[in-house]
């Protein structure tokens, strides 16, 4: 079964695909991307018995926002409602990654398992490093402007290149991030922030009691991997994979490993 469409929601609509049957794993994307971020899951995971849904978070990719208060976990929320899902396996990357820990404190019975990749936890701290400080500030001047190339050539080069990798990514992942992201410039006036989960998640990871894998690539901002570190050991049911010479988006550097990995976690528990 494969199906597509938009799921109404408070002040927008949310744009989705349905593939496969069985226990329900549901993708969220990260920040700089949308939901085909996920393209290369869909045949492994619907081959292993899974039914895979993902969807375009509210103001990115085919999904809709207007001027109204809203909350990422409660959109997730209403996906299960529309699609009739009673319980699923949640994979996060970045953003993705911290709604879904969200979700599993907000609505735990939803929540079968975790796998959250390149995650920070909502509320968790953000420092930079020297060698880090420089071009992610010339990437926060950009986005106040309006050269969306420019944007989103910086956004490949600190989240895709990374700060720790000898030359650049491979110019097919670098690419596709490139497209993804500069198309989500174009809707990203349309999109309010995201009212915050209280108290937020970051001191509350001991709350949530369900298996989680945690996922970092190697070569990410050293906020990232220190993020992992305290998921990995606040989470009570947690287990970490780190990624070899994976930056950020480890799923589409690396997506037989992550596949692999991913699948064994599930089929796991």
């Amino acid at each position: 079964m494969s199906q597509s469409g938009m799921i109404p929601v408070h002040g927008g609509e949310l744009h989705y695909d349905d593939h496969g049957s069985g226990d329900a794993v549901v993708f969220l994307h990260a920040g700089m991307t949308n939901m085909e971020m996920w393209q290369r899951q869909i045949e492994p995971f619907t081959a292993a018995g899974y039914r895979v849904v993902r969807y375009d978070l509210r103001g990115y990719g085919r999904s809709t926002s207007e001027e109204a208060d809203y909350s990422h976990h409660v959109d997730l929320l209403d996906v299960f409602s529309y699609l009739k899902i009673e319980r699923a396996h949640l994979v996060g990357n970045s953003l993705g990654g911290r709604i879904c820990i969200d979700f599993a404190l907000a609505c735990p019975e939803r929540t079968r398992s975790l796998i959250l990749v390149c995650a920070r936890p909502s509320g968790c701290p953000t420092v930079f490093p020297p060698a880090e400080v420089a071009k992610i500030e010339e990437l926060e001047a950009a986005e106040q402007g309006s050269d969306h190339d420019l944007t989103a050539r910086l956004d490949v080069e600190v989240f895709v290149d990374g700060f720790y990798r000898e030359g650049q990514a491979d110019a097919p992942v670098r690419d596709e991030v490139f497209r993804m992201t500069r198309a989500n410039y174009d809707v990203r006036q349309n999109r309010q922030p995201s009212s915050p989960l209280t108290p937020p998640a970051y001191s509350r990871l001991h709350e949530i009691t369900v298996p989680a894998l945690v996922v970092v690539g190697t070569l990410d901002l050293r906020m990232m991997l220190k993020a992992a570190d305290h998921l990995a050991t606040q989470l009570p049911l947690a287990r970490r994979l780190d990624i070899e010479g994976a930056t950020h988006v480890p799923s589409l550097e690396q997506p037989d490993l992550f596949n692999r990995e991913a699948l064994a976690f599930l089929q796991g528990i």
